[in-house]
């Protein structure tokens, strides 16, 4: 599966590609653009000029004048609610996609008990839809869209509406489910445990454009764009490798660390863990390493940590994870003036997208 198109009215181009038996991860802030791609994908709004192909198969190329109807497509969308069809049974749900694509009723009546018993809900095959729990519903759900044999699967934050506990365990029933049926699938997420479990490559867009694409490891160790570090929980700081070892950002702020595949002059992107940032109330002596004066912008409990917020310089905020201890003998509260460090061997620099 592959799309490029423009989305009217930013006019900003997006080129992305999912194999087969592959999960993309689409993130980014509200208003990026997701839910904007998925209607383009699905038929629901029409691309100014661009083109989509699943395989072979043209759903829309705007220079040709093609623009297959949304129930044509077989672009499949599982959101957060199930959307289960109240009139109808479990059975006769998941056997909903097969009938309206033509398959006869007997033999959409045996796949859809075999579906049933794939995703755990055979013995609700004749309950009623409010008859279920949540994460039976779900699974229910999920069926349907894979039951119809769909070219795609749209995944909007599927597991979003679910408990805590039962979560985890409808997330290895997609992964187990995706791997055995193959379908190139795009899951828009806010939540980092759907990225790690689910995807093989991370895209970010901002404000309609892609600002980064990577393969889920990749990703996850050094994330390029500002929402992909904060999605992972790092710190990121852009800028330009002035010489070996040494990045300047645009704000003028200088950062040490280490990498061997940044040239002097190339755009870069430093990252680092914010565990690994010590805060004093004066600039402290010692080994080469970065010391930044800043001012603290807010503090946040983070479960055993405490998350601090600096402000180093217009439009470059770090974070800092400190024990609640250090928290109170640093007497820290917005507004205070600290002292960041982080030593050089934390910092890695990347190459900038």
């Amino acid at each position: 599966m592959s799309w490029r198109g423009e989305f009217a009215p930013r006019d900003h181009v997006t080129s992305l590609t999912v194999a087969p038996g592959r999960t993309l991860a689409l993130v980014g802030p509200n208003g990026a653009g997701k839910s904007t791609t998925f209607d383009l994908l699905t038929g629901l709004l029409r691309p100014t000029r661009g083109r989509l192909t699943v395989g072979e198969t043209v759903l829309c190329d705007t220079d040709r004048g093609v623009d297959v109807p949304t129930h044509r497509r077989r672009i499949a969308l599982l959101g957060q609610e199930p959307l289960l069809f109240p009139h109808l049974d479990v059975a006769a749900n998941i056997a909903f996609g097969m009938r309206s694509r033509g398959v006869p009723r007997a033999e959409s009546q045996t796949l859809a008990q075999e579906w049933a018993e794939r995703v755990g809900v055979a013995e609700f095959a004749r309950r009623r839809p409010h008859q279920l729990s949540g994460g039976q519903a779900a699974r229910v759900a999920l069926a349907r869209a894979l039951a119809s044999e769909p070219r795609v699967l749209l995944l909007d934050e599927p597991f979003a509406a679910l408990d805590v506990d039962v979560a985890p365990s409808m997330r290895r029933v997609v992964v187990r489910e995706l791997e055995r049926t193959q379908v190139p699938t795009i899951l828009v997420t806010h939540d980092l445990l759907d990225v790690v479990a689910l995807a093989d490559h991370v895209a970010v867009i901002d404000g309609g454009r892609l600002v980064e694409c990577a393969p889920t490891p990749q990703f996850l160790r050094a994330p390029t764009s500002a929402f992909g570090a904060s999605l992972v929980g790092v710190d990121h700081v852009r800028g330009t490798v002035v010489e070996e070892g040494l990045l300047r950002s645009g704000a003028g702020l200088l950062v040490r660390g280490i990498g061997a595949d940044v040239l002097p002059g190339s755009a870069a992107v430093a990252v680092w863990s914010p565990s690994a940032v010590a805060l004093y109330p004066t600039a402290p002596l010692g080994s080469p390493r970065n010391v930044w004066r800043g001012v603290v912008v807010d503090l946040a409990d983070r479960g055993g940590v405490v998350r601090v917020r600096v402000e180093l310089g217009p439009g470059t905020t770090i974070a800092a994870d400190l024990s609640p201890a250090a928290v109170a003998d640093l007497a820290l509260s917005p507004g205070g003036i600290v002292h960041a460090v982080v030593k050089a061997q934390e910092v890695h620099l990347h190459p900038a997208r």
